[in-house]
């Protein structure tokens, strides 16, 4: 099919951006006949989760034609969908972006890193909480504008959840977070993926990576840049991702560390993950480094696994466990 035949809608969290425009091309194709319609979504939300209103996205749809008149383009690798046809279309290249990294030794001198590009409300809580209370531990970007912050689609949600006004606005000043790389002697934070190369050094001297998906509400897998580097760079990692992310992860073949500490947090999303993550956090920053060293160790054998599936994997490998 060719890129003339999609009507494109961009999705950031829940919010539909630029419906008005999107519903006018889409029913412009049902003007002309120009059946099936294919829906291209950006990346990979949960249809399921999307609404207009009361009403859902899908459903909406099928308001102005019939549901076999329907297609819809994703690269949520575990959609479903009962009332229209899906069609998996998941961009590997962010994820497989650092394949055959070559890294050197690991030095520990930091515990944890995250590394964030675009706002998210619980990004924005696991920050606040590193920079706050373990900061000289922490490798941290948070690349930010604060036409985000109060924007509907990007947004505070549940922030007074997790701290106060006065909180939320110390932090906000602090930002964009951004570090130094070696190669560059530039102060870098990061959105698109393909810059983030720069980033890769700084594994070697930071023991685990908070990673924090695309994608984190519902039922999801879209797996990107944010694990592939931890997986390149044997390290250890925690997720704030959706439900089931560490299990679908191990569909094509990964390890991950619940000999290590709890992996509960996985069946869990939303306030709920957070609060059992950062209870694993302060754990891991309770040990000295020296700890934490003889901790890498125990692991590597899973390291060089997961480093050796990553080179390895292929979007024919990915697309032949998820799509069937």
């Amino acid at each position: 099919m060719s890129e003339d035949n999609f009507v494109r809608i961009q999705i950031v969290e829940r919010d539909l951006v630029d419906w008005d425009n999107f519903i006018v091309n889409f029913q412009q194709r049902i003007n002309a006949g120009d059946y099936p319609i294919r829906v291209k979504i950006n990346e990979g939300p949960d249809l399921n989760l999307l609404k207009i209103g009361n009403k859902k996205f899908i459903d909406l749809l099928c308001t102005y034609t019939p549901r076999r008149n329907i297609e819809i383009e994703t690269d949520n690798l575990i959609e479903t969908h009962k009332k229209v046809k899906i069609i998996k279309f998941y961009n590997h290249l962010p994820f497989l972006a650092y394949q055959n990294y070559k890294h050197t030794d690991k030095k520990f001198d930091k515990k944890i890193m995250q590394f964030v590009g675009c706002h998210r409300w619980p990004r924005f809580v696991l920050s606040q909480w590193l920079y706050t209370k373990y900061s000289e531990s922490c490798h941290l970007t948070y690349w930010f504008t604060h036409s985000y912050f109060d924007s509907p689609q990007y947004g505070r949600g549940p922030l007074l959840d997790f701290m106060t006004e006065e909180q939320i606005q110390i932090h906000n000043l602090k930002l964009p977070l951004k570090i130094d790389t070696n190669e560059s002697k530039q102060h870098l934070g990061y959105i698109d993926w393909k810059e983030t190369n720069a980033l890769l050094p700084f594994y070697d001297s930071a023991f685990i990576d908070m990673v924090c998906e695309t994608w984190h509400e519902g039922n999801t897998f879209m797996p990107t840049e944010k694990i592939g580097r931890p997986l390149a760079c044997k390290n250890p990692f925690l997720v704030y991702g959706p439900i089931n992310f560490l299990s679908n992860l191990k569909k094509l073949g990964f390890k991950t560390f619940d000999h290590f500490w709890s992996e509960t947090y996985d069946s869990m999303q939303g306030k709920e993950r957070l609060h059992e993550l950062k209870r694993i956090i302060d754990i891991i920053m309770s040990m000295e480094i020296k700890q934490l060293d003889q901790m890498y160790q125990k692991m590597l054998p899973i390291l060089e696994h997961n480093y050796k599936v990553y080179n390895e994997m292929t979007h024919k490998k990915i697309m032949e466990v998820f799509d069937k």
